[in-house]
């Protein structure tokens, strides 16, 4: 058996049971007194309240440890002797004085680091006191030395603290804010005060536990985002800057080197074969027919020339697209027959660079060839911009494509199908790939390829998507 909230039964020399159910003991700290239903409650080896009787009770000495034992006994009269070192006494527990009034519970003074403050009206403590002792004591003149306390600091503590004998209360570390503190006493025979002493007090802000401060933290944090993601994407934008140029450089390498070779090559044949036809006669047939392949021989250089030109050129500024698909396409137009005509739907936004750029080398190729081969009277260009993805489709009125020679291509060629199939799919130019749509009931010329009337493509025209800058590329 343990006492609660006590020292503990050490060296008891007396037990006495009364008839109710009482149970004395007398250890070296004095008498104790346990009531029957405490120790009902407690149980084997549980911890029991005890009522003490010590020196501020008369009790003189220390209990006997060696003789005579027992140390306490009961007499016949009921009451209870015990034998100290120094003295015998006794202890009648049916006439045990008991005081019945409350104390007077009173708040002495607030303490911080360098200030003293009496109680009375709310006091304003200034901001950075990391301590406050707060002083309280009760009126009870009988036996002040057993008087207990408990407080609470409403707005910090959950519930009532007990602080026992003591009689300061010390926080540390208070956060901003209004607080109140109530404390409450018991006298020796713990009756209890009936009110709680208060003491109302704030605590001031410092500057960085404002609002404004942390607003301005707030503030602060979100800049510094802003400024960390535009510096990101000012270096991606260097990155893919660095990407274009090095691939612009490289392109022209290859013109320069079709140029100097294949090219001249070429025309280095033609010169040859123009000597050649000196020395044959003028009504003679093989002339003819090498008249007519020199025709065609020139027509390639001119071709591959403007195939070099348009390496060396870049394709488009960025941002430009629509523009520069105009551009090129009113370029072929010229003062011809063909009509050129142009369609934008939605709002131009901004695409990824080299997408924009390849986007623009399909669909100028595309205008090319409906320009030069489709033997159309209109060709249009069709830009849509969606919520997610453009939409470019050129088309034209011409004669379109053989539904043989668009299925299994010419002979050289591989057709749309075979296109649809080569290549990996996720980075195939969209010339090899296989779109839908809508189509007119004629057959429409495509780019490189054609599409019969009943293609799921519209107008005849060829159909490119691609996501916005910063989305997947998952191309359509």
């Amino acid at each position: 058996m343990r006492e609660r909230g006590g020292t503990g039964f050490r060296g008891v020399s007396g037990i006495v049971e009364r008839a109710n159910g009482e149970l004395w003991l007398h250890d070296t700290g004095g008498l104790a007194r346990i009531e029957s239903a405490a120790l009902e409650r407690a149980g084997a080896g549980g911890a029991v309240a005890a009522e003490r009787f010590d020196h501020l009770d008369g009790h003189r000495g220390m209990a006997a440890q060696l003789q005579p034992l027992p140390s306490l006994v009961q007499a016949d009269d009921g009451r209870i002797w015990y034998a100290t070192s120094t003295s015998i006494g006794h202890i009648d527990p049916d006439a045990i004085a008991r005081n019945r009034r409350p104390p007077t519970v009173l708040i002495e003074a607030l303490r911080t680091d360098r200030r003293h403050y009496l109680p009375g009206t709310e006091h304003i403590l200034p901001p950075g006191k990391r301590r406050l002792e707060i002083d309280y004591t009760a009126t009870a003149l009988s036996m002040p030395e057993r008087v207990r306390f408990r407080y609470r600091l409403i707005g910090q503590d959950g519930g009532w603290r007990d602080a026992d004998t003591q009689r300061q209360a010390v926080y540390t570390n208070l956060a901003p804010g209004a607080y109140s503190f109530e404390v409450l006493a018991a006298n020796e025979d713990g009756v209890w005060s009936p009110q709680p002493a208060r003491a109302a007090f704030r605590i001031e802000p410092a500057f960085t536990q404002t609002v404004g401060f942390r607003l301005a933290c707030a503030v602060a944090v979100l800049a510094a985002a802003w400024l960390l993601h535009h510096w990101r994407l000012r270096r991606v934008a260097a990155r893919l800057r660095e990407h274009l140029t090095v691939r612009m450089l490289e392109r022209q390498r290859i013109a320069r080197t079709l140029h100097d070779t294949f090219l001249q090559s070429v025309q280095a044949l033609v010169l040859r074969m123009h000597a050649l036809m000196g020395k044959l006669p003028s009504d003679s047939g093989v002339r003819a027919d090498a008249e007519n392949v020199l025709a065609r021989a020139e027509d390639v250089i001119d071709e591959g020339r403007q195939r070099v030109r348009q390496l060396r050129v870049p394709g488009v500024r960025h941002g430009c697209l629509l523009q520069a698909l105009e551009e090129a396409g009113l370029a072929l137009a010229g003062s011809g027959a063909v009509r050129f005509e142009r369609q934008l739907t939605g709002k131009a936004r901004e695409l990824d660079p080299e997408t924009e750029d390849e986007l623009f080398t399909i669909g100028r190729e595309a205008l090319s060839n409906a320009f030069h081969h489709a033997q159309a009277t209109r060709v249009t260009l069709a830009l849509d911009y969606g919520a997610e993805r453009l939409r470019l489709a050129v088309s034209d009125d011409g004669h379109g494509i053989a539904p043989d020679i668009l299925a299994s291509g010419a002979r050289g060629a591989l057709g749309l199908a075979g296109h649809a199939r080569a290549g990996p799919p996720g980075r195939r130019r969209a010339r090899d790939r296989q779109h839908s749509g809508r189509h007119h009931r004629q057959h429409m010329h495509t780019g490189n390829n054609c599409l019969p009337g009943n293609a799921p493509c519209m107008s005849g025209a060829r159909h490119i998507g691609y996501p916005w800058q910063g989305q997947p590329q998952d191309r359509s």
